[in-house]
């Protein structure tokens, strides 16, 4: 019986600890090693006893494999009950110190890289990318009129004059004081009515409901927790707001690892559609773009209604 299963699965202290570490996102065997202790090995049986009965969903990306937790409705409950008790377990407080000592390290990996590509970046999104979409093409699918729309890591800012063609207003936010610097000369060059604020995905400094649209390109690939991400994206965007949304497909080119920092390989539709569904989110277009040039599956593109 799977019930019978998932309770066997969960009746062990270091399996509860692993599942309350899964919480907070995706992981992978060392990452779960430092944070919890032991041994490496137990560790890795105790995550395929958890895989085995479905609590966790492994996926490959490049030389490792990340576990995070199966969403399924039927665990529901379960996983509620187990986020509600964690002031009960001697060792949440020790496990989640540890956890955001592995989330700072993921984040600073992205933030010193856009800190020093600077300028260089738009030449490295045209090497990429230009011949794989254009952001003015997507963009003129729309044909609302916004009062504001943000650009979330909107890096040198090169997108900003094409999304004030839609909007009275464009705001840009980014970790990198040096990306927000390369903004303002190109908001001030096109006379753009514009809000520039440095800012972190998952405490965006904007208050609820206050977005029309909100753009967001080649930017989840560098970000450690996808769901937190967009639990704070729809926090910030109005009911029947719409999000511009472009990334990257699951491949297998680990070179964008260290080349570019990217924390994660591309996205499956069905883990995208997880973390939009989930958020309020409803796919109103969808395009995929194949990328042979760059060793990778491709390049998905949705406009999304937040219902």
């Amino acid at each position: 019986m799977k019930i019978l299963k998932t309770f066997k699965a969960i009746a062990d202290e270091t399996r509860l600890r692993i599942i309350h570490v899964f919480l907070y996102g995706s992981f992978n065997v060392n990452e779960v090693f430092f944070i919890v202790g032991g041994k490496q090995s137990n560790i890795s049986h105790h995550l395929k006893i958890l895989s085995d009965c479905e609590l966790l969903i492994a996926k490959k990306i490049g030389a490792e494999v990340y576990y995070r937790l199966n969403e399924n409705k039927e665990f529901d409950c379960l996983l509620e009950m187990i986020k509600g008790s964690k002031s009960d377990f001697d060792f949440a407080e020790v496990d989640l110190k540890r956890l955001e000592t592995i989330l700072d390290k993921r984040n600073k990996i992205a933030e010193e890289y856009f800190n020093n590509i600077g300028e260089e970046l738009n030449s490295l999104n045209d090497c990429l990318f230009r011949d794989i979409y254009s952001i003015d093409e997507i963009v003129n699918q729309i044909t609302l009129k916004f009062e504001n729309i943000l650009d979330i890591g909107c890096g040198t800012g090169r997108n900003l004059p094409i999304l004030s063609k839609k909007a009275t207003k464009v705001f840009g936010v980014d970790l990198s004081p040096k990306m927000l610097q390369l903004s303002e000369h190109i908001c001030k060059k096109y006379k753009l009515n514009y809000e520039l604020k440095i800012g972190d995905i998952y405490n965006l400094p904007f208050s609820d409901y206050f977005f029309d649209c909100v753009f967001i390109n080649m930017v989840l690939h560098h970000i450690s927790d996808p769901m937190k991400a967009f639990k704070e994206i729809a926090r910030i965007i109005k009911k029947n707001g719409k999000m511009i949304f472009i990334d990257l497909l699951g491949h297998n080119n680990d070179e964008m690892r260290s080349k570019y920092a990217d924390l994660w390989l591309g996205f499956t539709l069905d883990e995208l559609e997880n973390y939009f569904s989930k958020n309020g989110f409803t796919i109103e277009q969808k395009v995929i773009k194949e990328d042979k040039k760059n060793n990778l599956n491709g390049v998905i593109i949705l406009i999304l209604n937040k219902i």
